[in-house]
């Protein structure tokens, strides 16, 4: 490569860095500038286990005997809910029990009982920690949340005035944080 080729593959690649970084803190700055981003959803945990489950019941963990094996623990411990129940997310786990969204594709839900599963197995482990474990038990799975995420995202976007575009993005941009970077969510 001549000397010309060079010095102009720098300069894209030190463009493209440049880029990147500002895009980046636009993110970071529609993180901090945009109060509902960093909401969890307004739920009731106790809520959606009466209704799912059909009883009101004490939440003692030391009552409670969690199977060791997480497959077991998919099968006793969780349940697939409607969306709406559990804010819009596509799972959470709750106590000793985690509530999956009905509506994702095959691939996805097993992905994400699998995610709330190893929640109930270690309630120690981060959202990044699990995260990855699911994806090693649910490559595919994974994969197919993320862009399922993202259409359902997009597509609630574009029922929103262009103004709040950024938000949202500041939005997509915290989540990835929290299950691919080890971020949290303040």
């Amino acid at each position: 490569m001549s000397g010309k080729g060079k010095k102009e593959m720098i300069i894209i690649g030190a463009v493209m860095i440049w880029g990147l970084l500002l895009v980046i803190l636009g993110l970071e700055v529609a993180n901090r500038r945009c109060p509902s981003v960093n909401e969890r959803g307004n739920f009731s945990c106790m809520q959606v286990a009466v209704e799912t489950l059909g009883q009101d019941r004490e939440w003692d963990l030391s009552v409670t005997e969690m199977p060791a094996d997480w497959r077991e623990v998919i099968e006793k411990r969780v349940f697939e809910v409607e969306r709406k129940e559990i804010s819009g997310f596509n799972g959470v786990a709750c106590f000793d029990y985690a509530f999956v969204a009905a509506d994702l594709p095959t691939a996805a839900k097993r992905y994400v009982t699998a995610h709330e599963a190893l929640h109930l197995v270690d309630y120690r482990l981060s959202e990044t920690q699990v995260n990855w474990k699911a994806a090693g038990r649910e490559p595919l799975g994974m994969m197919q949340t993320v862009f399922y995420s993202v259409y359902l995202g997009v597509r609630q976007a574009g029922k929103q005035p262009v103004a709040s575009w950024p938000c949202w993005a500041g939005r997509m941009w915290v989540v990835f944080k929290v299950y691919f970077l080890g971020g949290n969510w303040t």
